[in-house]
């Protein structure tokens, strides 16, 4: 089987496109379907996964899907961007990876952790205003600074009467 492109490849350094991939149980299994922007031609595609990743490909099929609009009323509601499917035949057969094990306790361990520390920089960082709640010692501080001053300002104001 011939190639489809030709061996002159752009070589790919920092790349600014975003693929994702996406899992299709139908598809035999050296075939995988990637969802890339719209302006990707198949010679970026192919560019892209054999410099970055270094895979062998055999053909690329792309498929462009419009912007869809949900509307209720006649408004707009919901807009879903465009995006272009890209079916990549491989050389070689494609295994997906394993999914992690959740159920071990240093995972769940781990987890924890993670997730209370994530809690607690969203606590902190609850808004009032444009400004951030102060932590209770910082609002300790601030109230017995706020007191001083206060006594300073009526100390100041009496002697000038």
């Amino acid at each position: 089987m011939s190639r489809s492109f030709g061996q002159g490849l752009r070589e790919v350094w920092f790349p600014n496109l975003i693929f994702r991939m996406v899992r299709s149980p139908t598809l035999p299994a050296n075939q995988v379907v990637f969802r890339v922007p719209p302006r990707c031609n198949k010679f970026d595609i192919f560019s892209y996964l054999t410099n970055i990743y270094g895979v062998k490909i055999l053909d690329i099929r792309t498929m462009n899907y419009a912007t869809q609009i949900t509307r209720r009323g006649g408004k707009e509601i919901r807009r879903e961007g465009a995006y272009k499917k890209a079916i990549v035949t491989l050389d070689d057969d494609f295994t997906w990876p394993t999914k992690p094990d959740v159920d071990k306790p240093e995972f769940k361990e781990e987890w924890e952790t993670e997730k209370s520390k994530l809690y607690e920089q969203t606590v902190k960082r609850k808004l009032k205003g444009w400004r951030r709640r102060p932590e209770p010692e910082e609002k300790k501080k601030l109230d017995t600074y706020r007191k001083t001053q206060k006594e300073k300002e009526e100390r100041r104001i009496e002697g000038l009467e």
